[in-house]
């Protein structure tokens, strides 16, 4: 099987996570190691940001029979692939994280590879719809409207409306598989998938993703209890390798010794020529989002831009928006590598950029939609080609390759 290279584990995860949340099967490996073979990311918060813009990922047929607010659900989810690109993108490029590998220079940058794969983002929707859920526009609009106020390191978690967008009408103990299914917005996948609808949790109670706490509340991973979205200000207290606990703006730093130290204190982004957590062990600031961390200084640094063929390093970024990564090539340094799209021949035989697929032809091709004709699971974005030779979306399939 040739597999595409999956280049964003910020997008892995702004389309992973709301089928089976807990993936007791591993559903969403397949995409997290092919981003590993790329380039891994580190952009917490605006991962939060963009897989929480509502539960909304994959894919089934959409009826309208449930839809009591006589919303079209094909012009909906069409409005709210467009929309909700322009918000990820808007909070991306106006509030990046530090240690980012995976840099846009523009909000029309990151649009255009956002593109590449929005059909990914309403397949959940579409199935949920499918059980039952109905669409909320005053919700949608209530959302993104909120979205664009949020400050920087806000978690759009915190939104009640930004998990109310698709509301399903599944009572606790009723079958599902998306969180979108279920009237309490949580399916519980932890054993099994399908899983049962259950209750969420308030303030303290414990939980493993955000979707088990009540709407208004985050799920803090470390604690593994829900929680008000509010992050500590500079010497606030933290855990090391937490995300969210700081403010935006501060990393968590705690003392070196053994045994590893767990508990830390949020301290302000270190400035060029700082010094800095080459070896993320905690015991330093990250670098603010406009410099990169030099490992052969241990310093702040300003990064530039490099093109196809160049040496990429931590002050040398490859353009992401031009199908760059920097990969190992063989020799002493890492170059920047242009990954072949659209009508391209696949790279080593096998690989292509995000949204394409290699053909039996050794040729990208663009990913197919759901109900397409396939001829494996590879070519179908919904992951999945049914035995009737045609793209189909289960949210609990097992094996992902056909």
């Amino acid at each position: 099987m040739k597999h595409p290279i999956l280049l964003l584990t910020l997008v892995t995860v702004l389309v992973g996570v709301f089928a089976c949340d807990d993936d007791p099967k591993g559903n969403n490996a397949n995409n997290a190691n092919n981003a590993n073979n790329v380039n891994n990311t580190n952009n917490t918060n605006n991962v939060n940001n963009v897989n929480n813009v509502n539960n909304v990922n994959n894919t089934n047929n959409v009826n309208n029979a449930n839809n009591v607010n006589n919303v079209d659900p094909v012009q909906f989810l069409a409005r709210f692939q467009e929309e909700v690109i322009a918000v990820v993108c808007d909070q991306f490029i106006n509030c990046p994280e530090p240690d980012t590998d995976i840099t846009f220079q523009t909000v029309e940058d990151c649009e255009a590879f956002m593109g590449l794969f929005a059909a990914e983002m309403v397949n959940d929707a579409r199935h949920a719809i499918a059980e039952g859920a109905r669409i909320s526009e005053a919700n949608f609009d209530a959302c993104v409207a909120a979205i664009a106020a949020l400050a920087c390191g806000e978690d759009a978690d915190s939104v009640p409306e930004c998990r109310q967008i698709f509301n399903g009408v599944k009572t606790v103990g009723a079958a599902c598989s998306v969180h979108m299914e279920c009237a309490s917005g949580y399916c519980d996948t932890s054993l099994a998938c399908p899983g049962v609808c259950a209750a969420t949790g308030a303030a303290g109670d414990p939980c493993e993703v955000v979707d088990a706490c009540d709407f208004g509340l985050v799920c803090d991973t470390y604690l593994g209890e829900c929680a008000a979205d509010a992050g500590a200000g500079e010497g606030g207290p933290c855990h090391a390798y937490s995300s969210g606990e700081c403010d935006y703006g501060f990393s968590c730093v705690v003392e070196s010794g053994e045994p590893e130290p767990v508990e830390g204190t949020c301290q302000v982004w270190a400035t060029e020529g700082e010094a800095c957590d080459t070896d993320w062990s905690g015991t330093l600031p990250q670098c603010e989002p406009s410099l990169s961390c030099d490992a052969a200084s241990g310093l702040c640094a300003t990064f530039v831009w490099v093109g196809q063929g160049q040496v990429c390093d931590d002050t040398h970024r490859c353009d992401f928006s031009a199908q760059l990564v920097c990969l190992e090539v063989g020799g002493p340094n890492s170059l920047c590598t242009r990954i072949p799209g659209d009508g391209e021949a696949c790279m080593m035989g096998q690989y292509c950029f995000w949204g394409h697929y290699c053909g039996a032809d050794v040729m990208c091709h663009p990913l197919k939609d759901f109900g397409a004709t396939c001829a494996g699971s590879d070519e179908c974005q919904t992951s999945l080609c049914g035995d009737g030779g045609t793209c189909e979306y289960d949210p609990c399939a097992e094996e992902l390759d056909g």
